[in-house]
């Protein structure tokens, strides 16, 4: 985590409720376009001082209690201390016992969140300038030097006292937390502002560190951020940090053993890049980063190739001074979102993605008090991303629960039955309902064809139909539904001489096959298409496959039905002669998809 400063203030109060707007999105059916909005409320007892310091600058978030609810650690810069506030699981907050903890620095600049100690509970560690003698020497010389405290987790929110580590430069700005010698205990990446390096520094696994070979490594002028990734995907994390002077973003690629390779050719940013957060931006599997560049108030996305390095993608305006970075899945599409903290405009801005690396038009919230970072997490257990913004002028943190409409309409489908026989009128009466955002568009279908609601239809498509519902809602979330049914002939059953089964004859003649159709209203049917198959039975089990039946004279064609005018039946004269002694079973097949069956002994 990291922070920024900037001069000007503003007190500006949370409305009732916070809504944000992005992408276009199409809805299913033609003629209209929805627009993808995420909304925010502010939680109740926010903004929260209680527990705050003087001038909160970093946000991190973590389960301090094991009580499966998600707490804040906050780093109040002007008190030194870190604060903690355990979350209630409603989107509220109250400070742990003993907070705020101090860190016994002069300046705390950055807090993030780890197992340090591998005991299972999380730990907090922040980054510091040196507090009493050694600090005050070291202000006398010109070397402020750099401090890490860790805070110990005792699972249950309460923490030990810190542990101080040197922090090998000077003036840290930002943390970031990672294994980098893949010894299963977690290091640390700290900036150093006034040395223009960062240290890596490897844990013991109680809480301390030692400097790493190599380390401190020169970057560039102003290190301000840090973040940690797979960039090259070989499983040992690697660092991205944005140099402010120098407007761009170094990555170095980890060789597993706590040593990195020497920067590359740098990415370049707009001015004074002061905040990174790397996330899967389109969906190909590697790492991407979002850069905030502090005074030209935009946003760099750098899309990665999974081998370490980055091509320069979408660049947009935020709102002035942005700071602090978040990504999340805001509206819960599946694709990440960013949330930019703007100091100098005091708000912040959600930017929805589409899931290909870009993103939309911004839409604001109004934060008070010089808002300077943002922590994404689930706060209200409700399983979508809220925020908490560190607020350094107003001495608090504003937590915002997302209340962005994510379900989808509740469709009403018509009562269907399974079948239908021909020419049956059934009435089709459906309907759609959100009670969120509203309904924005209803379609049907009935075999591809629309119909609207309280349409009777006289059913003439044999064979499976299909009804189709779809509604979006004015969130552009889409609900559909499918239904199938059956419009049948009225099968009459088998005609003499085989009105039973079994019936039993002599191999050699003709048996005649046949039957009546008829639709719902009992009117013949004189154009239907029928087959006749057989298949012999051994002990009541089918043998092989159905083969066709031969006609007996010329009737019959192939093994195709006739219809008889006269006597108003479908016949078929079955030639005996091909067929062995035993069961044979006579299978009508349809072209309404149905198969009625007669079975027959030959003797």
């Amino acid at each position: 985590m990291r922070n920024c400063t900037a001069k000007g203030m503003r007190n500006t109060r949370w409305g009732a409720a916070l809504a944000l707007t992005s992408l276009a999105l199409s809805s299913l059916a033609a003629g209209i376009t929805i627009t993808r909005k995420s909304s925010f409320r502010e939680a109740p007892g926010s903004p929260v001082q209680a527990g705050i310091g003087d001038a909160p600058v970093s946000v991190a978030a973590g389960d301090f209690n094991h009580d499966g609810i998600l707490d804040l650690a906050v780093a109040n810069s002007s008190d030194n201390s870190v604060s903690i506030l355990l979350g209630r699981g409603d989107g509220t907050f109250a400070a742990s016992a003993g907070s705020a903890f101090s860190t016994g620095g002069n300046l705390t600049t950055a807090v993030a969140v780890g197992d340090f100690n591998n005991d299972g509970k999380l730990d907090v560690v922040a980054t510091d300038l040196p507090g009493g003698l050694s600090g005050g020497l070291g202000d006398i010389f010109g070397s402020p030097g750099g401090n890490i405290s860790v805070f110990l987790g005792n699972g249950d929110g309460s923490f030990g006292g810190h542990k101080d580590t040197d922090g090998g430069g000077d003036f840290p700005g930002a943390v970031a937390v990672g294994d980098f010698n893949g010894d299963g205990k977690l290091d640390v990446v700290i900036t150093n502002l006034a040395n223009q390096d960062i240290s890596v520094q490897l844990g013991h696994g109680d809480g301390s560190f030692n400097q790493a070979a190599n380390s401190p490594i020169h970057i560039g002028h102003r290190p301000s951020s840090v973040a940690v990734a797979d960039f090259n995907l070989d499983g040992k994390p690697d660092i991205a940090v944005s140099d402010a002077e120098d407007n761009n973003v170094v990555i170095l690629l980890g060789r597993g053993d706590g040593t990195f390779t020497q920067p590359n050719s740098p990415l370049t940013t707009q001015l004074r890049p002061v905040a990174i957060v790397v996330a899967d931006f389109n969906h190909d599997g590697k790492p991407d980063l979002a850069v905030a560049n502090l005074l030209s108030s935009t946003v760099s996305i750098f899309i990665g190739d999974g081998f370490g390095n980055f091509q320069l993608g979408q660049q947009f305006s935020t709102g002035r001074y942005p700071c602090s970075l978040a990504a999340a899945d805001f509206d819960s599409d599946g694709k990440l979102d960013i949330a930019v903290v703007n100091q100098l405009s005091e708000m912040v801005t959600v930017f929805l993605g589409n899931g290909a690396g870009n993103f939309g038009l911004p839409r604001n919230l109004s934060v008070e008090g010089h808002p300077q970072s943002v922590a994404a997490a689930d706060f209200n257990k409700d399983g979508q991303i809220d925020m908490a913004i560190g607020n350094v002028a107003s001495k608090s943190v504003s937590v915002v629960l997302n209340n962005t409409d994510i379900t989808p309409p509740v469709l009403i489908m018509p009562q269907l039955s399974a079948s239908y026989l021909l020419n049956s009128v059934v009435p089709f009466v459906f309907s759609a309902s959100d009670t969120q955002s509203g309904v924005a568009e209803v379609v049907a279908t009935l075999n591809d064809a629309p119909i609207t609601s309280g349409t009777t239809v006289t059913l003439n498509h044999l064979g499976t139909n299909s009804f189709r519902l779809t509604a979006t809602d004015n969130n552009a979330n889409t609900a559909t539904k499918t239904a199938t049914f059956a419009v049948l002939y009225n099968f009459g059953g088998f005609l003499a001489p085989i009105p039973g089964s079994p019936t039993v004859i002599s191999r050699g003649g003709a048996l005649p096959v046949a039957f009546r159709l008829s639709d719902v209203n009992g009117t013949q049917l004189s154009t239907a298409f029928a087959t006749l198959t057989l298949q012999q039975l051994v002990g009541g089990t089918p043998v092989g496959s159905p083969i066709d039946a031969n006609p007996s004279g010329t009737s019959n064609v192939g093994n195709l039905f006739r219809f008889d005018s006269k006597l108003q039946e479908y016949i078929y004269n079955l030639s005996t002669k091909p067929l062995v002694s035993g069961t044979w079973q006579l299978q009508v097949r349809l072209d309404d998809g149905s198969v009625y069956t007669v079975l027959v002994g030959v003797k």
